[in-house]
């Protein structure tokens, strides 16, 4: 075999393993969604008070936009009463849009349920 064949064999494996990543994504998995700590404040904010409606409000934006800000959110409500809630997410940049609104989803509606006792609450 020449050399120039051994080039073209070579050239066509390659097109042929790109070509097949292309047509069958391997790497594409369901997101884990186990949550590895959690920690809740003792206290109770009901969501018809000012802190409790900025929490929730804070959950909302923050799943909202951080999948399409560059997975890397802040958010600080309005000052209802001297209510202020601050919020930060962030998503790792191997995740698509959806994972990242999925994992921000099922975090927010964790913590509502969890931590706020707000179980008639769904952010999604």
């Amino acid at each position: 075999m020449n050399m120039k064949m051994q080039i073209t064999a070579a050239v066509q494996i390659l097109a042929f393993i790109v070509g097949f990543s292309l047509v069958f994504d391997v790497t594409k998995g369901d997101p884990d969604l186990t949550v590895v700590t959690q920690l809740c404040s003792t206290f109770y904010y009901p969501a018809c008070d000012s802190l409790g409606a900025n929490m929730i409000q804070v959950f909302y934006e923050l799943e909202q936009n951080t999948p399409s800000q560059g997975y890397n959110y802040y958010y600080a409500s309005p000052d209802a009463d001297g209510a202020k809630c601050y919020g930060h997410a962030t998503c790792n940049y191997e995740l698509s849009e959806q994972d990242c609104y999925l994992c921000l989803s099922h975090a927010g509606n964790l913590m509502m349920n969890e931590c706020f006792q707000v179980s008639a609450l769904n952010l999604s």
